[in-house]
């Protein structure tokens, strides 16, 4: 059974608290004539300095409860995702801190051999604090770039992942996000699939995934907000392109993806809400609102796809929060 935690209260929102849009990078040097130059994106001792600035900087963040140092470590959905959780927290606390306690040790670094930037590698790191395993995509898209996390999802430490694929030389082989190739959907339908299933119990889509705990979680968190009094609430759901995908011994796929998701409140007239105490809705929506909202929430999961003519895909584990609000 895999776990997803709902970060409901502040503390739990900072303690999940974990530290992509790269642009388009150039190729590597080119020996003229040759077919262009790959390189593995990091040593492992290289990826460990990464690390250990990365560890500083979130301890800052944390015990400041300010976003802004993660910009130094961090970027696209993940660094939204942290700093709407920092939001929160300082929303919700006045006089008393938040739980600031880290403890992320690697315990692997996996590498792909590509020939353009971006460059990116793959850390699985044990979080000790919570007990958790995330498997992160740190990438720079330049030479003279820094790296950045972009990808945290975390899995619960029983979770047994499948193994990486490496080629001879011990580096990681990657797939297209296009290609069903050896799977049984593409990782980019496998997503588009996935997020039709989420916003439609209903859709054919739900045939093509397994009902996984992320899904169940979702569903569950639907009909919560549904049953608020004085309140209609409605989901959507979209995925992100997919940038990162990687091969698994068994000839499957591990797929990292953001999802979007926009929970949106309309209010009856003179209808005053008592949000969840502790809640995104609470920090957010309390006190201001006269006729609707919408929280707009990223999601980043790692999903695995299996190979052709196997079980439909699911979720292995996910990082998300919530990035933005409106209302009226």
């Amino acid at each position: 059974m895999k776990a997803f935690a709902h970060r409901g209260g502040t503390r739990m929102l900072l303690a999940g608290l974990a530290g992509a849009v790269l642009t388009a990078g150039c190729t590597l040097p080119t020996p003229k004539g040759d077919q262009p130059v790959s390189k593995v994106a990091a040593t492992t001792a290289e990826a460990e300095v990464v690390y250990e600035r990365y560890r500083e900087v979130r301890q800052s963040a944390l015990e400041l409860l300010d976003e802004q140092p993660l910009t130094a470590i961090e970027s696209g959905p993940v660094l939204a995702i942290d700093s709407g959780a920092l939001q929160v927290a300082r929303r919700l606390q006045t006089d008393v801190r938040g739980d600031d306690s880290q403890d992320l040790q690697i315990i692997d670094v996996l590498t792909p051999r590509l020939r353009e930037y971006p460059l990116w590698y793959t850390v699985i790191a044990r979080d000790g604090a919570r007990d958790l395993t995330k498997v992160q995509i740190f990438a720079r898209p330049t030479s003279t770039s820094t790296w950045q996390l972009v990808a945290s999802p975390e899995t619960l430490t029983s979770t047994r992942l499948p193994e990486f694929a490496t080629d001879d030389t011990g580096a990681l082989e990657t797939v297209d996000p296009g290609s069903a190739d050896g799977l049984v959907m593409s990782p980019s339908q496998v997503m588009a699939a996935y997020a039709e299933a989420l916003g439609d119990p209903g859709s054919p889509a739900n045939e093509a995934i397994t009902e996984d705990s992320f899904v169940q979680q979702m569903r569950q968190i639907v009909a919560a907000q549904s049953a608020i009094r004085g309140v209609t609430f409605s989901q959507r759901w979209s995925s992100r392109p997919v940038e990162y995908a990687l091969r698994t011994e068994d000839g499957g796929a591990f797929v990292f993806a953001t999802l979007q998701r926009d929970d949106r409140y309309v209010i009856a007239e003179g209808t005053v809400v008592d949000w969840p105490e502790g809640s995104e809705q609470e920090a957010f929506l309390a006190g201001s609102l006269s006729s609707s909202a919408t929280l707009r929430y990223f999601h980043q999961v790692l999903m695995y796809v299996p190979p052709q003519d196997g079980d439909p895909p699911f979720v292995l584990g996910q990082y998300g929060g919530v990035v933005q609000a409106e209302g009226s």
